[in-house]
């Protein structure tokens, strides 16, 4: 069993990862990214959510940093993809998204196809639902219930956004009711500040409460206006122990 690692951070550790401006990187050629060490024999663990703005733009980046990193599961929001014209595809990994027509602006779930799973289907557009069954952890292997949630932005939907939040926590509740020893990861750009997201989560008490992030609490600092907790890491008890 391979043990994880993320940086110079232990296996159990969060970490914020910096990303220049885009028009400052230096994109990776598909020359470059064919000579990567592609997942297809060693299991990758790693966990990562990314608001990438445009898939197939950044396709040969986005292939580098996942291998480069040992990334197993990949929460990739803004995607702006329609599976029927350019399905997404990268080598070594099982793919379950939302077109931009459907959701908000796509999103997916990109799981390493060493780890088994399968996506649990729900009638809300704006999130997914995948589990996976043998992540494997520094003690162990567990099932995981991942879930990637990208919300419409603007003040004109906040009431959308509570409905949203209000069946992800009707989810959660009805998982739990069948399967008590479910391990929650919820991960995206919710659109919602900390404090706004937290009461909504109080007034379900479904058991799910914030991770935060070694040293950073996923907070955005834009150009121009004020900084502000859009993109959150959500967890329930069950998974604490594993992500310390």
């Amino acid at each position: 069993m391979r043990t994880r690692s993320f940086g110079n951070t232990l296996p159990s550790k969060w970490q914020c990862v910096p990303w220049l401006p885009w028009n400052k990187q230096k994109l990776a050629t598909s020359e470059v990214v064919a000579q990567l060490n592609v997942p297809n024999q060693i299991l990758f663990s790693n966990i990562v959510t990314w608001n990438i703005n445009g898939f197939h733009s950044k396709y040969n980046y986005i292939a580098k940093m996942l291998y480069d990193q040992k990334i197993g599961i990949a929460c990739l929001q803004e995607m702006l993809f329609n599976s029927a014209r350019q399905p997404l595809v990268i080598k070594g990994y099982e793919t379950y998204g939302i077109d931009r027509e459907v959701g908000f602006r796509g999103q997916a779930i990109l799981i390493d196809t060493l780890l088994p799973s399968y996506q649990i289907p729900h009638v809300e557009k704006h999130l997914l639902h995948v589990q996976v069954l043998c992540w494997s952890t520094p003690i162990g292997t567990i099932q995981l219930d991942i879930f990637l949630v990208y919300l419409p932005s603007g003040g004109n939907h906040r009431r959308d956004r509570k409905k949203i939040l209000s069946t992800l926590c009707q989810i959660i509740i009805e998982t739990r009711s069948t399967r008590p020893d479910s391990k929650f990861v919820i991960l995206g750009d919710f659109n919602e500040p900390y404090d706004s997201l937290d009461h909504i989560l109080g007034k379900w008490n479904n058991g799910v409460f914030h991770q935060m992030t070694k040293g950073s609490s996923l907070t955005r600092f834009p150009k121009f206006g004020n900084p502000s907790n859009l993109d959150h890491v959500l967890v329930n008890h069950m998974v604490k122990p594993y992500f310390k």
